[in-house]
C-alpha cells in the first residue's frame, strides 16, 4: 500500500508515483524508497528490483493502454492493477478521501435551506389565517345614529357586506317629533317603518371606508301634527354619502349624509339627514 500518493498516473509500461513517503505490502512489510519521493512501480513482474521498475519490460515487450486516474474521481483496485499487467502483491492507493468536515458542509446547507423553507412557508400561513380570520369577523356592522335626532327620527342600521365592495343595508325608523331639519310649513308625522339600502365601498373593504348608495324605504304612520293622515302608509326613494371609521377592530363610527323624498299621502316631501352614527363591526 503507497501511502502519501498524491496521483498514481498509469502510462503504457510504468506506474509513475508522485509524492511517496511509504510503501507497503499486503503482509505489512515496507520496502526501502529510493532517495526520490517520486517513483516508477513496476507493471510488467518481471523486475528484478520489485515494486521498482528496472526496465524488464523492455525485453519482456509489455505494451499495455494508457490509463490516467484522478485521486479525487476514482481509486484503482486490485483488479484494475492486475488487468494492465501489474503485481497482485502491489496495489496502489489514491490520496486520502475529502475529510468529514468537507463531507458535512453540502448536509448543512441542505438543512439550512430547508428550515427557511419552512420558515417562510408558515409565516405565509400565519398571515393567511389572520387576512381570512380579520375577513370573517368584520363583514358585519351595527350602528345607532343620533345624527337623525336633527330630523326628528330615531334610527338603528345594519350592514352585511357581501363583497369587499358591496354590502347591503336594513334598518328601522321612529318619526316623533319636529327635528331641525323638517322643512318649514311641513306637518310632522308620527310612524316607524323599514329603509333598504345599497353601498357601494371605496378605499377598504366594506362595511369600512367611503360609501355611497341608495336606499327604499316604507312607513305605517300613526298620525299626522295638524290632523288625520289622508292613508296610513308611506314610501321613499333616498340616496346618501359617509365614512364608516373602524377603531380598535370593532368600534365603529360614521360620518355622511343623506336625503330623499317620502310620499306620506300628499305630496312629496324632502327629507334631509345627517349620519351620525356609533357601534360596532363584528
Amino acid at each position: 500500500m503507497a501511502r502519501g500518493v498524491r496521483c498514481p498516473r498509469f502510462v503504457k509500461i510504468t506506474a509513475l508515483v508522485e509524492g511517496l513517503t511509504e510503501l507497503v505490502d499486503q503482509q505489512g512489510v515496507s520496502s526501502p524508497l529510493p532517495g526520490s519521493p517520486n517513483v516508477a512501480l513496476c507493471r510488467c513482474g518481471a523486475s528484478s528490483k520489485k515494486p521498482f521498475c528496472d526496465g524488464s519490460h523492455v525485453k519482456a515487450g509489455f505494451r499495455s493502454a494508457p490509463v490516467v486516474v484522478e485521486a479525487a474521481k476514482a481509486r484503482p483496485s486490485l483488479s484494475t492493477w492486475e488487468s494492465e499487467g501489474g503485481s497482485s502483491a502491489l496495489p496502489v492507493t489514491p490520496a486520502q478521501p475529502r475529510s468529514a468536515a468537507m463531507k458535512r458542509a453540502p448536509v448543512g446547507v441542505l438543512l439550512a435551506a430547508a428550515l427557511c423553507l419552512a420558515a417562510t412557508d408558515a409565516r405565509a400561513q400565519q398571515q393567511v389565517m389572520v387576512v381570512q380570520q380579520n375577513q370573517q369577523s368584520g363583514r358585519n356592522m351595527l350602528l345607532v345614529n343620533p345624527g337623525d335626532l336633527f330630523s326628528g327620527v330615531i334610527s338603528l342600521e345594519y350592514e352585511r357586506a357581501l363583497l369587499p365592495w358591496f354590502g347591503l343595508t336594513a334598518g328601522v325608523s321612529l318619526w316623533t317629533f319636529r327635528g331641525v331639519f323638517t322643512p318649514l310649513g311641513e306637518p310632522t308625522y308620527t310612524g316607524v317603518g323599514p329603509e333598504l339600502g345599497a353601498r357601494f365601498h371605496f378605499i377598504r373593504d366594506a362595511p369600512r371606508g367611503l360609501w355611497v348608495g341608495p336606499s327604499i324605504s316604507a312607513g305605517y304612520q300613526l298620525g299626522r301634527s295638524d290632523g288625520a293622515v289622508s292613508r296610513l302608509w308611506s314610501w321613499g326613494l333616498g340616496a346618501g354619502v359617509g365614512y364608516n371609521f373602524v377603531f380598535f377592530r370593532f368600534f365603529t363610527f360614521q360620518l355622511g349624509a343623506a336625503g330623499g323624498f317620502v310620499d306620506y299621502g300628499e305630496k312629496l316631501v324632502w327629507s334631509p339627514r345627517l349620519k351620525l352614527g356609533v357601534g360596532a363591526t363584528f
